[in-house]
């Protein structure tokens, strides 16, 4: 487990403690390393690969269909940015 220890002097107020604190949590680079546990995407099954590539083969031919029917104009059909 993480552990950071940052001590109050007598001179020092509670919100230089907090800074001095998030500084120390910064440089060690505890959040990132939590953050990339907490959001790290787990791999895709097999059958989730396998639905999307059979979606892409549908599509593609449906528009392979569209297109010899005439009712789609130009091979691009994305948005040009």
């Amino acid at each position: 487990m993480y552990s950071i220890i940052v001590k109050k002097k007598d001179s020092e107020s509670s919100s230089v403690l907090f800074r001095n604190f998030t500084k120390r949590m910064q440089v060690s680079g505890i959040m990132q390393k939590f953050k990339k546990e907490i959001y790290n995407s787990r791999p895709q099954s097999k059958n989730t690969i396998k639905n999307q590539k059979i979606r892409k083969l549908v599509k593609e031919d449906e528009f392979k269909k569209l297109f010899r029917l005439g009712k789609i104009q130009n091979k691009s059909f994305r948005k040009k940015r």
